[in-house]
């Protein structure tokens, strides 16, 4: 009985200070959601005529500042997405546009809940949700990014893809890929299926519908297109806490070396090491799955689409900080399994906590590691995983029994 007045008691707390931080970001346009300011002036630039991936056509349209690192990153066809809130004064849609960012976290709190976390404790699955991977929900809504929208497609169309509507699932896998055309790797849960005539047939239309819009939003208009490619070349520059992925940390360390050393070493030195390492945990997590096939339980393909989803983070050349969104369900679920029950409270602690590194004697290169803390705890997760499957399934794959 204590237990559960405890439980509820944390529960409403969190949600006052959730209810507070919502208020506090809708009281302050000109603090927060600048991603939303660029995207709402690069849709009315291009409405006007100029070009939206040039940030001074963007200063000319906005009477707030846009600083030099919010350019607009996404393809041309994009922009129209904005275009209905571009009807808008800046701050009538910089409240509708929170205010549907808010309806989708709780969306996807009832999706992840329904399909994939069960009846969990509450409480905690809120704590975690709001705390973990630095506080990846606030990130995204204090920067206003597109990333919760994103977020909406892909886990739609995983649990579409479990009930097996096929068509629906690639749908929103390519509306997910719109803006940041990364998640179109998604179309590659389609060879999970047993009919792999089927799972063809669906990744090739899918690929080709793709490939048709963007064929549209270059034919409407090459130079917006080629604007939207050179800018979008040096998103992957970004690095640090802002985009902790496994290629901006090879970049970072080669960096420092290079520093070091006093020798400058050459960037595709780090694209050979990322491409090794991306090759080691495609292998590694081709296995996993093989040896997942053999269970006879029926979440395995639940446990399947959660593990994809690290696997996913980890490979792909830029993640943002609000990305690991994607790793909250997945984190959680792997971490409350029985078999990790003993070391749940340790984990959970390393989870949901960010290392910021005060101390004396502790060096720069170790304060510059922990701004990638959440990468490593992904890491760490698909460890979990791998642990996880290597103790239920009744299969023990070694690397020559691998078809």
């Amino acid at each position: 009985m204590w237990e559960k007045k405890w439980q509820l008691l944390l529960l409403v707390l969190l949600l006052l200070y959730t209810a507070f931080v919502v208020v506090h970001l809708s009281r302050h346009p000109e603090v927060f959601q600048w991603d939303f300011r660029t995207y709402y002036f690069a849709a009315k630039a291009h409405a006007a005529g100029l070009n939206p991936y040039d940030i001074q056509n963007l200063r000319k349209v906005s009477p707030v500042g846009i600083e030099p690192a919010q350019d607009f990153l996404y393809q041309p066809v994009a922009l129209y997405f904005f275009y209905p809130l571009g009807l808008l004064d800046f701050s009538e849609a910089y409240q509708i546009y929170l205010f549907l960012k808010i309806i989708l976290v709780i969306y996807l709190f009832y999706l992840w809940r329904k399909w994939f976390l069960g009846r969990n404790n509450v409480a905690i699955m809120c704590l975690f949700i709001i705390l973990a991977f630095n506080n990846a929900i606030y990130r995204d809504l204090a920067a206003g990014n597109i990333s919760l929208f994103e977020q909406f497609f892909i886990w739609v169309a995983l649990v579409l893809f479990m009930r097996r509507r096929l068509s629906l699932f690639c749908l929103s896998i390519v509306l997910a890929a719109i803006f940041k055309i990364v998640p179109i790797l998604f179309l590659g849960l389609l060879f999970l299926l047993d009919n792999k005539k089927q799972a063809l047939t669906y990744f090739g239309l899918s690929v080709l519908g793709y490939a048709g819009i963007v064929g549209v939003s270059y034919l409407s208009s090459p130079k917006l297109f080629l604007s939207f490619l050179t800018v979008s070349q040096g998103a992957l520059a970004e690095s640090g806490v802002n985009n902790p992925s496994t290629l901006a940390l090879i970049l970072s360390i080669l960096n420092d070396f290079g520093n070091f050393i006093g020798f400058p070493l050459s960037p595709k030195i780090a694209m050979d090491i990322y491409l090794a390492v991306v090759t080691i945990i495609l292998i590694i997590s081709r296995r996993a799955l093989i040896a997942l096939k053999c269970m006879e339980d029926i979440e395995k393909e639940k446990l399947a689409l959660l593990f994809i989803c690290v696997v996913y983070a980890l490979i792909v050349p830029r993640f943002k900080d609000y990305s690991f969104i994607l790793l909250l369900a997945p984190s959680f679920f792997i971490i409350f399994k029985a078999e990790f029950m003993k070391m749940q409270h340790l984990i959970f602690i390393i989870i949901i906590f960010s290392p910021y590194l005060t101390l004396p004697l502790v060096g720069a290169a170790v304060r510059e590691l922990m701004l990638y803390y959440p990468l490593f705890i992904a890491y760490f997760v698909w460890y979990l995983y791998l642990r996880y499957i290597s103790l239920v399934s009744p299969c023990k794959l070694t690397p020559a029994s691998a078809p």
